[in-house]
C-alpha cells in the first residue's frame, strides 16, 4: 500500500490488528533480519504482518523469501538456544511505504 506520509497507512494496520487481536499482529520495518534473518520467531503465529515503509531495494532484496512466504503452507521459526520448528503458515503480509517505484 503506497500513501503519503501521514495518510493513515499504520492505522488501517492497527484497526486490523485489533480486530484480529493485538497478538496476532507483526510490523517491521527490517524484515530481512525479524522474518528472514537467523532468528525469526517474533513473526510466528502471526495473521497480519506489516512490512512498514518498504523501498524498492530492500523489496528486491526481498522478494524470493517474501514469495515462498506468501505462497507456502508452512514456515520454519528458529528461536535463540531452541531448534527450528515448522508451524502452520497463517499469515497474510502488507506492504507500506511513501516511495515511489
Amino acid at each position: 500500500m503506497k500513501g503519503y506520509e501521514g495518510c493513515g497507512k499504520g492505522i488501517l494496520f492497527n484497526m486490523i490488528r485489533n480486530m484480529l487481536g493485538k497478538q496476532y499482529g507483526y510490523t517491521t520495518a527490517n524484515p530481512m533480519s525479524d522474518m528472514f534473518g537467523n532468528f525469526n520467531s517474533s513473526s510466528a503465529n502471526k495473521m497480519l504482518i506489516n512490512i512498514d515503509e518498504i523501498d524498492s531495494k530492500q523489496a528486491k532484496g526481498i522478494y524470493e523469501e517474501l514469495k515462498k512466504y506468501i505462497t507456502d503452507d508452512t514456515i520454519n521459526y528458529k528461536q535463540k538456544f531452541i531448534d527450528a520448528c515448522e508451524v502452520a503458515n497463517l499469515s497474510r503480509v502488507l506492504l507500506t511505504t511513501n516511495n515511489d517505484y
